[in-house]
């Protein structure tokens, strides 16, 4: 792991400490500053080695778990699985899916990601099937940073709607313009945000890092 962390997670001594944010599963919170001052910035690529390109805490799922209630969740293209296992932490049903094609998409970098698994049932299927095989019995979708420039969040989109028209997807990722799904995507989303009375709450809680002007953003949509 460490000639792993050294290809790519220049991190100066001052700031390793912080590392222990991202190498513990299940972390309560982070703080807010490390993704608001630039001496930080050298952490991020640390964070999605060790959870993913979101930032899963303890208490912004709580919240998201709040809006999930007793219903059910899949979870597509899950990657590490760390919202799967957080969330199963929390007492909340869920099915982790993921065809892991993107393991060798950079042989250097994301090798590295099989070891840092935060469960060990994700189950090898891509959206549109996993949504074909499981859409019907769950109440949400969960889809967190779809590839950049590719169909699979559309298509993901289109087929929960045909699958299961009373599920509701909640996506984690930029905004249209950014580095996650597809201006499809983003054209064909029916953002029903308004209709849960945590989304501000659910908003607030989510720790998001700066790429090229752009942010996380949070959505549940139909």
């Amino acid at each position: 792991m460490d000639s792993l962390e050294q290809y790519y997670c220049e991190i100066p001594e001052s700031i390793k400490c912080y590392r222990s944010y991202f190498d513990q599963f299940i972390v309560e919170d982070i703080p807010i500053e490390i993704f608001r001052d630039e001496k930080y910035v050298s952490l991020r690529e640390y964070a999605v080695f060790r959870m993913g390109f979101s930032t899963v805490t303890k208490r912004n799922c709580r919240v998201l778990k709040d809006i999930i209630g007793e219903n059910k969740v899949l979870e597509i293209m899950c990657g590490l699985g760390s919202y799967t296992a957080t969330l199963r932490a929390l007492g909340v049903s869920s099915i982790a899916t993921d065809d892991m094609s993107w393991i060798d998409y950079d042989t250097s970098k994301y090798q590295g990601w099989k070891k840092n698994a935060w469960i060990e049932d994700v189950e090898s299927l891509d959206a549109v099937s996993a949504i074909k095989k499981y859409g019907e019995t769950v109440d949400f979708i969960l889809m967190s940073w779809p590839p950049q420039h590719e169909p699979y969040a559309f298509e993901a989109l289109q087929t929960m709607r045909e699958v299961n028209p009373e599920c509701r997807m909640i996506y984690i990722g930029e905004e249209k313009g950014g580095c996650t799904a597809d201006d499809d995507f983003f054209d064909a989303m029916v953002d029903v945000s308004y209709e849960y009375k945590q989304i501000d709450l659910l908003r607030s809680t989510y720790r998001s890092w700066e790429n090229d002007g752009y942010h996380d953003y949070q959505f549940i949509i139909k």
